[in-house]
């Protein structure tokens, strides 16, 4: 009985434990995206989502990485997966404008970067790529007013 007694505070500190090494991991991941290391960066992110499987932000990266790899169906079903687990993060509907843009969907596109904007007005790379998707649809005006928010 006392050995049981001595392992519940392990029970519940694991997903604590788990969670940190998460979002060390998710980081780590982030860093390998940033500097250009797509297989590490996906080796990282896939470990992020096997001990954190409810973590939007590793779904959305797994995206990114995809989309790089220009294996655009398994980016928008990450992006998907990430948008059921937070569908407030504008950086989410970013990519999937650029990837969706990416894709000569341009409307699709102009969406997206809508509701980035709904969520953050201020999003720069939200404005941008909203010109992007006007310009590419063919409405050079409104693409130079979107660019010069």
């Amino acid at each position: 009985m006392r050995s049981a007694l001595s392992l519940l505070p392990l029970s519940f500190s694991f997903p604590l434990l788990a969670q940190t090494g998460a979002q060390q991991k998710l980081a780590a991941a982030d860093a390998a995206y940033t500097a250009g290391h797509l297989d590490s960066a996906m080796t990282l992110v896939d470990q992020v989502i096997i001990l954190a499987p409810d973590q939007a932000k590793a779904y959305k990266l797994r995206g990114d990485i995809h989309q790089r790899q220009k294996d655009f169906d398994a980016a928008m079903a990450d992006y998907k997966t990430s948008e059921k687990l937070d569908p407030k993060d504008p950086r989410l509907f970013i990519s999937r404008c650029a990837l969706l843009i990416t894709k000569g969907n341009f409307k699709g596109g102009l969406k997206e970067a809508d509701k980035a904007l709904d969520l953050d007005p201020n999003d720069a790379d939200a404005w941008y790529d909203r010109s992007c998707a006007l310009y590419l649809e063919g409405d050079a005006d409104a693409a130079l007013k979107s660019a010069n928010k």
